[in-house]
């Protein structure tokens, strides 16, 4: 970076200036997975269950077959039904959780086939808590979500399976209308435009802020489900997706060397070439001031976080201002530059569990700029926090994992924390210093959808379906 550059702390620290704004992100899915988590746990006890790991899901879109790599939502599933678990689980008697066991999955291991699912069982796993380094697995918990053709409502169906290979369905199945954030992960995105919908974008200065939550949810979940409805995956393939809108809040660039590429286009990027650079401009077009939070295969350029958008650090930027990134921020004046791996290194990270791998994903987010010092209000209720740890979906990366449950089901409550992930295809090398980042603050307008949230891919792993960018 060639000048000092503002982020915003993670969202989730900065809400106590705007009561409900926790749970406003969280969703209709969140708050099922919490509920039915004592369940879960119940059922994995009565089978003497000691020691359980959460895979990925399944997703089914509509009349396809179900996907273990559909894009983020393969993943995100299983982060927030770990959270959850950890969540309810009774510190007196609890079953010991893995720590993101997808990751830690020896070779051949997968829940595709008997076989696969045996091979789980071939290692030894980080335990979420405790003294023990590693722990042998008792049991792996995933599920099915089916999303019905007119992307309006999902169906989860929980399994489980030990080391005979064998699936068994979790009594009780969940319905629920499909979240606007599960069909982003699914590689839709959208673009709000101004000339589209003039008033909804206008804020506090025109619409009052019930009917723009009302209004707005209901308009970007009509645009990802017009954009898709009775398209299959196959379809969607053939058909090429339509351009974003002329006018979104941002403009997002992506620079091979110094060739341009429109990140907004709503075009599958073509695929960088080892030893090209790879950078990012993003420039605000709105007369106001915007929070951007970037990602490269799920990690965001600011700290590596991997939870919701919504709680991670923010690239904020006032109206016209623009940002470069060349790497991820590491620390106030610490990058690691993008590199682009080799063909070789590029598949076997594909391979690494990385369903984010190939992907980069920009949300735009409004609010309001704050002073430091403001107060911030009255603490939320723990099922809020509870509620906002689900939809984050990340369980806090340390050192060493916590030795107790007590201490990192408090950890999962805080938001302050910050997240740590994995890599892939564009990955950051070398580490060099910048000119440094300030950080400042910014409560983030919780009570509707982000203006623009859009997947990119530019690597294409075998099996992965194309984004679609509804406009």
């Amino acid at each position: 970076m060639s000048r000092l550059t503002r982020y915003a702390v993670a969202a989730a620290a900065l809400m106590a200036v705007l009561p409900a704004a926790a749970s406003a992100q969280a969703d209709a899915l969140d708050a099922a997975l919490l509920k039915k988590a004592p369940e879960v746990l119940r059922h994995l006890k009565a089978k003497g269950y000691k020691t359980v790991g959460v895979l990925k899901f399944l997703v089914q879109l509509g009349d396809a077959p179900p996907s273990d790599n559909l894009g983020e939502v393969n993943t995100a599933l299983a982060n927030r039904l770990q959270v959850a678990l950890l969540v309810a689980s009774d510190p007196k008697d609890p079953v010991m959780l893995i720590r993101s066991p997808g990751r830690q999955a020896p070779k051949g291991a997968s829940h595709l086939d008997a076989d696969g699912r045996k091979a789980f069982f071939n290692a030894k796993y980080q335990p979420a808590w405790g003294t023990a380094k590693q722990v042998d697995a008792d049991a792996f918990v995933t599920g099915l979500a089916v999303i019905a053709k007119d992307r309006q409502t999902m169906t989860l169906k929980l399994q489980s399976f030990d080391d005979t290979g064998a699936i068994e369905t979790l009594p009780g199945e969940l319905t629920l209308p499909v979240p606007l954030r599960t069909l982003v992960e699914t590689g839709s995105g959208y673009a709000f435009s101004p000339e589209k919908y003039g008033k909804l974008l206008e804020g506090s200065r025109g619409v009052p802020q019930d009917k723009r939550r009302e209004v707005a949810s209901k308009d970007v979940a009509a645009e990802v489900s017009t954009q898709q409805k009775n398209e299959t995956p196959a379809k969607a393939v053939a058909n090429a997706p339509p351009a974003a809108p002329a006018t979104p809040p941002v403009r997002f660039t992506v620079f091979y060397n110094d060739t341009p590429h429109d990140g907004l286009a709503g075009k599958v990027l073509p695929e960088p070439k080892e030893g090209e650079t790879v950078r990012f401009e993003i420039e605000n077009l709105w007369p106001e001031t915007v929070a951007v939070v970037l990602k490269v295969n799920g990690q965001n350029t600011l700290y590596k976080e991997t939870g919701a958008p919504f709680a991670c650090r923010k690239w904020v930027l006032a109206p016209r201002e623009k940002v470069g990134i060349r790497g991820f921020v590491t620390g106030p004046k610490e990058e690691e530059l993008f590199k682009v791996l080799s063909v070789k290194e590029s598949e076997e990270q594909a391979v690494n569990y990385g369903d984010n791998a190939g992907t980069f994903r920009l949300t735009v987010f409004r609010g309001l700029m704050k002073k430091p010092d403001e107060p911030a209000g009255a603490d939320e209720a723990d099922d809020r926090l509870a509620l906002n740890a689900v939809s984050t979906g990340v369980i806090p990366e340390q050192d060493s994992p916590p030795q107790q449950l007590t201490s990192l089901q408090a950890r999962l409550r805080d938001r302050r924390a910050s997240f740590e992930g994995i890599r892939g295809m564009v990955e950051g090398g070398k580490k060099v210093s910048g000119s440094g980042v300030e950080q400042v603050t910014f409560a983030v307008d919780a009570d509707n959808p982000p203006p623009v949230d859009v997947v990119v891919r530019y690597y294409q792993p075998k099996g992965y379906a194309p984004v679609r960018i509804a406009q």
